[in-house]
């Protein structure tokens, strides 16, 4: 497969995902506040994602779904490893958080979560003050709003 990447460098910047591909896609968004436009089409290894505080799901305006692992939260942000989800208030956006079931995460409450093997690695799914309410399941039979 081919490989495609993606380094934004400083500044607050946004990416849209649209549509799938057979390269293999790392995106790099490096400093600033930075988003990642997804749309139900998307298709991305989340892994492969560095350094984005802010997941918009409001790029098609269709019903979405997304499935994050708790350790591609934590890869795929900055140092304080907080992750902002937001979309666009006309559908219903929902989030699935993956990694607490298998015991690498404690589900704190709230949208903060902590890593099993080190406590002092936390991460965070924060709402934005946006008005739009984007639901979260978490694999431990447990929801949330942000």
């Amino acid at each position: 497969a081919n490989t495609v990447t993606v380094d934004t460098g400083e500044g607050d910047d946004t990416i849209a995902i649209t549509g799938s591909t057979d390269a293999d896609v790392t995106i790099n968004a490096d400093g600033g506040y930075d988003t990642l436009l997804v749309s139900d089409d998307s298709v991305l290894d989340f892994s492969n994602v560095s350094n984005v505080e802010k997941i918009d799901m409001d790029a098609d305006g269709t019903n979405q779904t997304i499935t994050l692992s708790l350790n591609e939260v934590l890869s795929m942000t900055d140092e304080n490893n907080v992750l902002h989800i937001t979309g666009d208030g006309t559908d219903t956006d929902t989030v699935t958080l993956t990694g607490v079931l298998s015991g690498d995460w404690i589900n704190d409450g709230g949208g903060l979560f902590t890593n099993f093997a080190d406590n002092t690695i936390h991460v965070t799914i924060a709402p934005l003050d946006d008005g739009v309410d984007i639901t979260v399941n978490v694999d431990d039979n447990t929801s949330f709003d942000v």
